[in-house]
């Protein structure tokens, strides 16, 4: 089996620009795919299932208020919309 061993050295300045972009991309491509005829209201399993995030960190998120969520009867519900913005808003805090 024949291995290639390829190096890349940025400085950090790079490798965090390079990581934005990326990061852009993927929330561009995600943002994309959940405007695809979806509800108005997701759950925890579903918000949690399309970050790929756990639910403790979802809590996490809810605890310290950046994201919000709804409290109705005994569920907790998100608005898409506001998923939305908070992922971008927690994109760009990362600048």
């Amino acid at each position: 089996m024949l291995m290639e061993h390829l190096e890349i050295t940025l400085n950090k300045k790079d490798f965090l620009s390079e990581i934005r972009e990326i990061n852009q991309n993927l929330i561009g491509e995600f943002q994309k795919k959940l405007k695809i005829a979806r509800p108005q209201y997701a759950t925890r399993h579903e918000v949690s299932e399309a970050l790929h995030i756990t639910i403790g960190t979802l809590d996490r998120l809810i605890k310290n208020q950046e994201i919000k969520a709804y409290r109705i009867g005994g569920r907790i519900l998100f608005r898409w919309s506001e998923v939305d913005q908070a992922l971008k808003e927690l994109n760009e805090g990362g600048k």
